[in-house]
């Protein structure tokens, strides 16, 4: 089930109950983002009339809905046995960043090839940015400017290595920014207003922030004050 509420607070209204429409979103990876414009919401989910299971995983598909959860739209058409997630939407709303994953039979690696694409918001114009099979790929995030989408790797062989990419939408050119942690733990990052700058949780130091630079790969730390507890969805504003 998808709801949403005013930002004024109130209550809450259900939409794509899934019983009426066939369509369930999954609680992981969906994305579930907003439109620029407000209009449209994309997502991860599958369609119960054409999905398959995986070693208990199921195949997904790219959707688009109205705010309002009318007019559910399925917008990529994975083939056997791949499934796509984490859509994000590019700044001018006309495109859709998302991962296409293999799903295997492993018991421990269900995620085999892993591939970036982005695809227009009608479903067409499919491209290929990257793909990778001896790592675990997410956190796909589209620059503000539109130019850059930036992405973590995990290898899956001990130790655990992260690392920060970015690609040139243009040019298709990946580049490694930094070696962010070998410590296991639920990350995130985010694009600053002028796509400079990668703010991401410290996977070591848990309550605290960092902040790396594109153009030097300096790393800022951000010492939150916070005792004990982990720091979680970060984001940027002007104040």
């Amino acid at each position: 089930m998808l709801s949403f509420v005013s930002a004024e607070g109130g209550k809450e209204r259900d939409v794509l109950s899934g019983s009426e429409d066939r369509l369930f979103i999954m609680p992981y990876d969906a994305g579930l983002r907003v439109s620029p414009d407000g209009k449209k919401i994309v997502m991860a989910a599958k369609n119960w009339d054409d999905t398959v299971l995986i070693n208990n995983y199921p195949t997904l598909q790219i959707w688009t809905t109205t705010i309002e959860g009318d007019n559910p739209r399925q917008i990529t058409k994975p083939e056997w046995p791949y499934s796509d997630s984490e859509p994000s939407w590019s700044p001018d709303g006309k495109n859709i960043v998302f991962l296409r994953s293999k799903l295997t039979d492993e018991r421990f690696d269900n995620s085999g090839e892993t591939k970036i694409y982005t695809i227009n918001s009608s479903g067409d114009d499919l491209k290929l940015l990257m793909s990778e099979s001896e790592r675990w790929v997410g956190l796909v995030n589209w620059s503000p400017d539109g130019k850059k989408i930036a992405y973590v790797t995990k290898s899956k062989a001990p130790p655990p290595e992260i690392i920060l990419h970015v690609i040139n939408v243009e040019s298709k050119e990946s580049t490694v920014v930094a070696k962010l942690s070998s410590s296991k733990g639920f990350m995130e990052l985010v694009w600053s207003p002028d796509s400079k700058r990668i703010a991401f949780n410290d996977l070591e130091q848990k309550e605290n922030i960092k902040i790396i630079s594109l153009a030097d790969g300096n790393t800022e730390d951000i010492e939150t004050g916070l005792v004990d507890t982990e720091v979680f969805f970060l984001d940027w504003f002007q104040c």
